[in-house]
C-alpha cells in the first residue's frame, strides 16, 4: 500500500472516530423522556419559585440523593425540552449506602414571558429520575429594564441626536463660508454644466435633498423591520428600540468621517462630496439588502438541502463581502471620474465616506432586527450596539478606504493617472478578503464565546485594530503627499 492510500485510510478511520465521539456525545447529553424508569430518592431543599431583576441570572439550588442501592449512581441535572431530558450538568458520584449534599448553579434567561414554569429533573446513570418544577417570575426585570430603556431612548439619544445636529450645523456653516472664500479667490465652483456624467451623479448625491429623500426611504424600511421583528413587543418599546438604534446607527459613522475629514488640513475636499459618498453608501447597503438573498438562491441553497450552519458561513463569508465590496467599489469609482479626487488622500476619505456610509444602515438594520434588548439585557444590547457602532463601522470604512487609495495613488501619478481606473481591481481584492477575514474572525470569536461560556472577544477586534494601523499609516503619508503637492 502506497503512502497516498495509507494516509486516506488513516484519514478516514480519523473522521469515522470523530463521528462516533460527536454521536455518542449527543446520546450522552438527550434523554428521551421515556427512556427514564423509576424513581430516584432525591430532595431540593430550595425555593422553587425565583424572581429574577437580570438576565441572565445564576441561581444557586441545594440537593440531597440518598443511594440506598448497592451499585454507586452517576447523578446529573437535566431540563426538559419537548421530549427529552437535556443534560445540564454533573453533580457527581453516589457511593452505595450513602447520601450526597451538592450546590449547584443553574442559568436562567428571558424569554418573553412574565411568568412560566419549567420542568427539571436530577438523573441517575441508572436513568432513575426525581422531577420537578421551576416557577420563573420576570415581572421585576420587565420593569427594571423598560425603566432603562426610557431613559437610553426619550433623554440620553434625543441629547446625542441634537449634538449630532449642532455639529452638522457647524460644518455646513465651514462648508458654506469656503465655498464663498473660493468665489472671492476667483476659484471657479464647478456647476452642472460643467460636471461630465460621472460628475453629475456626485453632483445630484451631494444635494441635502437627496440626503432627505434616501433618509425617509431608509426610515421606512426600517420601521416596517422593526414591526416585523418585534410583534409582541408594546408599541412604546419598539419606540425606544427605534430611537436608540437610529441614534446608535447614525452618529459614530457620521463623526468617524467628519474627524477624518477634518484630519486633512492641506487640502480638506469639499463636505457636500463626502456627504455625496456617505449617501453612495447608503445605497449600496439597501441594495446589498435585496442582492444577497438573490445571488443565494442562483445557487439553489436552503436550509432544505444545506446544512445551516454551511447556509449562513456561504453567505456571509463568501457571497456578501463580494457583492458588498463591489457595490461600495462602484460609487468610489465614480468618485474617482471626479476631478476634486486627485490623489491617495483623496480615495482614501472618499472610499472611508462609501464605507461608513453602508456601515450605517447595516447597523441600524442589526440593531432594529437581531437585538432584543428585553430577550438579551439592556446592559448586554447597548454594550453590543457601542461595540458593533465602533468596530464594524471601521472595518466597513477602512476596506472601501482602500479601494479609493488605490485609485488615488494612481490618478495622482501624472504616467499613470490616465490607468487610475485600475486601481480598482486590486482596491476590490483586497477590500473582499479582508472582509471576508472580518467575517471568519466574528465566527472564531462566537465559537470562542460558547466554548468558554464568557464573553471573549479577541479576534475580531484584533483584525479592526490591524486594519485600522493600515488605515492610519496610509493616511499619513497621503497627508505628507498632499502637503508636498497641494491642488488648487
Amino acid at each position: 500500500m502506497d503512502s497516498n492510500a495509507k494516509s486516506t485510510k488513516i484519514l478516514g478511520m480519523f473522521s469515522f472516530f470523530i463521528l462516533i465521539f460527536c454521536v455518542s456525545g449527543i446520546y450522552a447529553y438527550e434523554i428521551p423522556i421515556n427512556f427514564t424508569k423509576g424513581n430516584l430518592d432525591a430532595t431540593i431543599s430550595s425555593q422553587l419559585n425565583l424572581a429574577f431583576n437580570e438576565s441572565p441570572s445564576i441561581i444557586s439550588l441545594d440537593v440531597r440523593i440518598n443511594n440506598p442501592s448497592s451499585d454507586e449512581l452517576q447523578i446529573y441535572f437535566a431540563e426538559r425540552t419537548d421530549s427529552t431530558w437535556r443534560i445540564i450538568s454533573d453533580l457527581g458520584n453516589v457511593s452505595p449506602g450513602t447520601s450526597l449534599n451538592r450546590s449547584f448553579n443553574i442559568r436562567f434567561e428571558y424569554s418573553g414571558a412574565t411568568t412560566q414554569t419549567g420542568d427539571f429533573a436530577i438523573i441517575s446513570d441508572k436513568l432513575t429520575i426525581k422531577t420537578f418544577k421551576i416557577t420563573e417570575n420576570w415581572s421585576a426585570y420587565e420593569q427594571k429594564t423598560s425603566s432603562v430603556l426610557f431613559f437610553v431612548g426619550f433623554v440620553v439619544a434625543p441629547i446625542i441626536g441634537l449634538v449630532l445636529v449642532f455639529i452638522l450645523y457647524l460644518i455646513s456653516r465651514e462648508s458654506s463660508r469656503r465655498i464663498e472664500a473660493r468665489k472671492e479667490y476667483g476659484e471657479k465652483i464647478i456647476g452642472w454644466s460643467e460636471c461630465n456624467s460621472f460628475e453629475k451623479v456626485v453632483f445630484i448625491l451631494s444635494k441635502p435633498l437627496v440626503w432627505l429623500v434616501f433618509g425617509v426611504i431608509v426610515f421606512s424600511l426600517m420601521s416596517y423591520l422593526v414591526l416585523v421583528a418585534h410583534p409582541g413587543i408594546e408599541p412604546m418599546t419598539i419606540l425606544q428600540i427605534s430611537i436608540v438604534s437610529l441614534v446608535a446607527g447614525i452618529f459614530i459613522p457620521i463623526i468617524l468621517v467628519l474627524l477624518v475629514w477634518y484630519g486633512d488640513i492641506y487640502e480638506r475636499e469639499p463636505i457636500s462630496y463626502i456627504g455625496a459618498m456617505f449617501i453612495w453608501g447608503v445605497i449600496a447597503a439597501l441594495l446589498a439588502f435585496f442582492i444577497n438573498p438573490v445571488i443565494i438562491s442562483l445557487f439553489n441553497i436552503s436550509p432544505d438541502n444545506v446544512p445551516l450552519v454551511l447556509l449562513v458561513v456561504f453567505g456571509s463569508v463568501i457571497v456578501s463581502p463580494i457583492v458588498e465590496e463591489a457595490l461600495k467599489g462602484i460609487g468610489v469609482y465614480i468618485m474617482s471620474c471626479h476631478r476634486e479626487m486627485n490623489n491617495t488622500l483623496d480615495g482614501l476619505l472618499y472610499g472611508f465616506a462609501v464605507g461608513v456610509g453602508f456601515a450605517a444602515v447595516e447597523n441600524w438594520f442589526y440593531f432594529i432586527s437581531k437585538m432584543d434588548p428585553l430577550a438579551i439585557g439592556i446592559d448586554a444590547w447597548l454594550l453590543s450596539i457601542l461595540y458593533r457602532s465602533f468596530f464594524n463601522t471601521i472595518a466597513h470604512g477602512c476596506f472601501t478606504a482602500f479601494i479609493g487609495a488605490m485609485i488615488g495613488m494612481m490618478k495622482g501619478r501624472s504616467r499613470v493617472a490616465g490607468y487610475s481606473y485600475l486601481g480598482l481591481l486590486p482596491g476590490l481584492f483586497i477590500a473582499i478578503i479582508l472582509h471576508m477575514i472580518f467575517n471568519i474572525s466574528a465566527f472564531l470569536d462566537v465559537v470562542a464565546v460558547s466554548t468558554f461560556r464568557m464573553v471573549i472577544l479577541f479576534f475580531n477586534p484584533l483584525l479592526v485594530i490591524t486594519v485600522g494601523i493600515g488605515f492610519a499609516i496610509i493616511y499619513y503619508f497621503g497627508v505628507l503627499e498632499s502637503k508636498k503637492t497641494p491642488i488648487g
